[in-house]
């Protein structure tokens, strides 16, 4: 067992559980914005698989993270982390993105696809060190 499959999320705050992969186009997860001031080039924001996950051949899925100064604010997006094709268990680790040193307040996170993902997914910031 790889040691992120444990990855505990940070102040049991989620971004998205149980989340449904969207077929074609953006799922907003809504679990956010968090706070997540003082934090950033510390925190990363992983995605683990609550059931199994497929990303077709020719396919992708992208988890867009998104900031702000504000919570009401106008959220622009400060990184991103792509998957292409690809099979994962359920409880495996599907992949994680760390946020950068300037990641403004408050943070959250959407889920893109090109078409045909299946699974459902939690997905949630933790401290990298």
């Amino acid at each position: 067992m790889r040691m992120f499959d444990k990855r505990l999320a940070q102040h049991g705050e989620y971004f998205g559980q149980g989340v449904t992969l969207p077929n074609s186009g953006t799922k907003a997860l809504d679990g956010g914005p968090a706070c997540l001031s003082g934090a950033a080039g510390g925190t990363g924001v992983t995605i683990h698989c609550k059931t199994a996950v497929a990303i077709p051949t020719g396919k992708k899925l992208q988890l867009i993270i998104e900031d702000c100064d504000t919570k009401g604010g106008t959220f622009k997006e400060s990184c991103s982390v792509t998957f292409h094709k690809g099979t994962y268990a359920a409880g495996e680790h599907l992949g994680e993105v760390v946020l950068p040193s300037q990641a403004k307040k408050f943070v959250r996170g959407k889920l893109v696809s090109d078409g045909n993902c299946t699974g459902t997914v939690d997905v949630y910031p933790y401290l990298t060190r």
